[in-house]
């Protein structure tokens, strides 16, 4: 009896013994950090693209990816354009436009592509219309006057040389055009000499354009061949220095009519002449 007293008086004690002790507290695990993201974007085609007036499809390729960061709401690449000639723009893996028929001037705009805080623009320029070539022509001109000078093979050796202008108003002093003056200018090479005092005349033959200009005796050089004319104000309407001719054949006859077909600027010039000409000889004039 007293044995069993003696066991229910330690049961408290084995109880006390297998409670843990509330003084030292278990570690606990630490939690996850919040993943936040940041998005990047990059454009990897051309940041300018071209077209001509008839248009056409463009596209824009690009990368865009969310790095692990700070952020955490999704992001959506956007595209946007203030043109209204620049439509169907599209996102997707690639980003698409069609571009409209230009009618008028160059036109430029941009494509601006965004995805959260990152953008990238791409330039689009547009090409004017092109102006439909002029159908060719053919011109007649009746030159009223025939002035030049002959340098005899002063620069052709062994061939003679004229410089002749076929025009409606003539030259001035030291062979200076006038003002609303149209003029055709040939460089022109022959086998005949002139001889005498008496004004030299272009020889009787053919002479055609020769784009080498080699001074080969039948043929008019090509870099000092020349139409140019002029407006009423002295400033010249064909270019800077003139238009060459692409193709150009000069017949004289023997009555001294004189006919010169050329093509300039994709039109025929059929210009002919008939008179006194006033062709100086730099041997028995002076210089030029």
């Amino acid at each position: 009896m007293k044995r069993v007293f003696y066991l229910l008086l330690a049961l408290p004690l084995l109880v006390a013994a297998c409670e843990p002790d509330k003084s030292d507290p278990q570690p606990q695990p630490k939690p996850e950090p919040e993943k936040e993201y940041a998005a990047e974007l990059t454009l990897t085609s051309e940041a300018e693209m071209n077209f001509d007036a008839e248009g056409g499809e463009g596209v824009i390729t690009y990368t865009a990816e969310m790095v692990e960061v700070t952020r955490t709401e999704p992001a959506v690449v956007e595209a946007n354009c203030a043109a209204t000639w620049v439509t169907d723009l599209t996102v997707a893996e690639d980003i698409t436009f069609t571009v409209a028929t230009n009618e008028a001037e160059a036109r430029e705009t941009k494509i601006v592509v965004t995805y959260w805080d990152k953008k990238f623009e791409v330039a689009v320029k547009q090409a004017a219309k092109l102006e439909e070539p002029e159908p060719p022509r053919t011109i007649h001109f009746e030159a009223k006057h025939l002035d030049g000078i002959y340098y005899g093979d002063m620069y052709s050796p062994g061939v003679a040389n004229y410089y002749v202008w076929f025009s409606d108003l003539g030259l001035g002093q030291d062979y200076a055009p006038y003002a609303g003056g149209t003029y055709y200018r040939l460089d022109l090479y022959t086998d005949e000499f002139h001889a005498g005092f008496d004004r030299p005349t272009i020889p009787a033959g053919t002479y055609t354009l020769d784009l080498a200009d080699t001074t080969t005796a039948g043929t008019l050089g090509y870099i000092h061949s020349l139409y140019f004319a002029y407006d009423e104000a002295g400033n010249m309407t064909t270019g800077y220095e003139g238009y060459r001719f692409s193709a150009a054949e000069l017949l004289v006859d023997e009555t001294g009519l004189m006919t010169l077909t050329a093509t300039i600027e994709g039109h025929t010039h059929i210009v002919t002449f008939q008179g006194t000409s006033n062709i100086d000889d730099i041997n028995n004039y002076g210089d030029e």
